[in-house]
């Protein structure tokens, strides 16, 4: 088999270019019956796939979406995932690690020094407040994690549910130093 959009030459009965992620289809039906080439991207890809099962081919899934993705963002004029992978393999662990941190700090009432009786005997409310931040902190840790498997799973309302993160924590810190 040869692959319809870049040329290399795969084993026989290869389902996706080890070379680009575009789907395989065997030569006598690759697309050319109706007058239309190969086209790029996913949804090339997609279009490419339901039209040789117009024709009559055999069953096959559709391509996963890790297999897009890294074709997509391999195809001349797209960008590369760098910021997807910056995000899954380090800002949302990052950000888990300094949430547990700073809960730890909370508790701990670390950021007083050696204050912290002054300040907890002064300010009586401050220890229930510290802890209940703490807490949150420690979801926002749990949170991170989860939203970081979410996105690396490619799952549908992962984008949002970092969106919801960012807007949430940040409220969150901004509640917290006003009521300090």
């Amino acid at each position: 088999m040869i692959c319809s959009r870049c040329g290399q030459e795969m084993p026989e009965g290869t389902r996706f270019c080890m070379n680009c992620g575009s789907t395989m289809i065997p030569q006598e039906t690759n697309g050319q019956a109706s007058g239309e080439g190969p086209r790029d991207g996913i949804d090339g890809q997609y279009r490419q796939y339901d039209q040789y099962q117009q024709n009559g081919g055999y069953q096959q899934q559709k391509p996963d979406i890790m297999t897009l993705a890294n074709s997509y963002s391999s195809t001349p004029g797209n960008y590369p995932l760098k910021w997807f992978k910056f995000l899954i393999y380090f800002s949302l662990w990052a950000s888990a690690v300094l949430n547990t941190v700073n809960a730890l700090n909370l508790f701990r009432g670390a950021e007083y020094g050696e204050f912290k009786a002054a300040f907890y005997s002064n300010y009586p409310a401050l220890r229930p407040l510290d802890y209940s931040f703490a807490v949150v902190c420690l979801g926002f840790a749990g949170f991170s994690i989860f939203t970081r498997f979410r996105l690396a799973g490619f799952k549908k309302n992962a984008p949002k549910l970092l969106l919801l993160l960012y807007i949430v924590s940040a409220a969150v810190s901004i509640l917290y130093n006003l009521l300090l």
